[in-house]
């Protein structure tokens, strides 16, 4: 990936609060079944707000070379939209409590030169909550749907796709979706994930971690839904949270096993 993103604050405002961005990047894709070449350029407003909603109103221009599957296309999208998020956290390396929701709504027309008409709609909530002192549960819940003329000219990046440490572990990274006569990969219209994880502080330093997720991306919601469950340890660093599960795709016949690592806030 290639990108920059350049700020100009608006004159009477905050800097950090209130400004405008200038953004451009370039995105090569080589996974599973999906080759990519995505270019794209966007004028976004943003408004920050500490303890609040920030808010993002966007404009991007996107060319989009793509081979999925069998499919190849070329799309060519001026994407206006919107984006809400909120991250509310509370106590420090190791958080007590706290919660992040996100939401972006996306739209695409031929009436302002796009190639196709959609509506793109994708959410994710995380909950964080504690129970005595060493006791801490974290819940998840992620939806999103493209609603349009035609999906089949919906290009990789907008389609949806699911599976992996951020979404349902026990499985690879946006390796669950609707799949070709030849079982290849194709995006999905829709995608739904849920997570439930339960934590347990055995010092100040070391959690253990136990979990199970489950999710789909599908275009009718026909197909069973892919559950991974399994065990982990997470190691509190100064920059964040070390974490190492073990997760199983019970919804397999061969109940796969899958380590899966990452680093970074929970939230």
């Amino acid at each position: 990936d290639l990108s920059c993103d350049y700020q100009i604050p608006i004159i009477g405002k905050n800097p950090l609060q209130d400004y405008y961005s200038l953004q451009a990047g370039y995105r090569y894709t080589n996974n599973n079944d999906t080759r990519s070449d995505l270019t794209t350029f966007g004028v976004h407003r943003w408004k920050r707000r500490p303890d609040a909603w920030d808010r993002d109103v966007f404009v991007r221009l996107e060319n989009e070379r793509y081979e999925q599957g069998s499919d190849a296309g070329n799309s060519l999208l001026l994407i206006p939209g919107v984006a809400w998020s909120r991250l509310r956290l509370r106590g420090g390396l190791v958080p007590d409590w706290g919660d992040r929701q996100q939401l972006t709504l996306e739209f695409s027309d031929p009436t302002w030169g796009s190639d196709i008409r959609f509506m793109r709609a994708w959410g994710r909530t995380k909950w964080l909550r504690t129970l005595g002192d060493n006791n801490r549960f974290l819940l998840r819940a992620e939806q999103g749907a493209i609603v349009g003329d035609d999906f089949s000219l919906v290009p990789p990046s907008l389609s949806f796709f699911t599976g992996g440490d951020q979404t349902v572990r026990g499985y690879g990274y946006e390796d669950i979706a609707p799949r070709d006569a030849d079982g290849q990969l194709l995006g999905g219209r829709y995608t739904t994930a849920l997570s439930a994880e339960y934590n347990y502080r055995f010092s100040e330093k070391w959690l253990g971690a136990l979990f199970v997720d489950g999710g789909t991306a599908t275009d009718d919601y026909q197909e069973p839904w892919k559950i991974g469950t399994g065990v982990g340890v997470r190691w509190v660093t100064p920059i964040g949270q070390v974490r190492l599960d073990l997760a199983v795709g019970i919804s397999e016949e061969d109940k796969p096993l899958r380590l899966h690592f990452a680093l970074g806030p929970e939230l």
